[in-house]
């Protein structure tokens, strides 16, 4: 019977993603999070996080709109010009 729990963290590999945000992150709140910030230019933040599962994706986006981040982009790290916009976690 296969278990409806998520896999223990250990079972998965993070996938490094770039977020883009219309609004100043701080390095303490990326740090908060778990990322770093790339850079910071006319109210815009890219930020570098490694995602494990939906679980924190979700977790990381919640924060942002909480913080009244507007998200703009989000992407795999590397993909930044291939077209793709959002990438799925299974």
């Amino acid at each position: 019977m296969t278990s409806l729990l998520p896999r223990a963290r250990s079972d998965r590999f993070p996938i490094r993603y770039r977020i883009v945000v219309q609004g100043e992150v701080t390095p303490r709140s990326a740090e908060s999070l778990g990322a770093s910030i790339i850079e910071s230019i006319r109210e815009q933040s890219v930020l570098d996080i490694e995602i494990v599962d939906q679980g924190q994706l979700y977790r990381t986006l919640d924060w942002l709109y909480e913080h009244g981040l507007e998200l703009i982009r989000l992407h795999p790290a590397g993909e930044e010009n291939r077209g793709t916009s959002f990438h799925y976690l299974a």
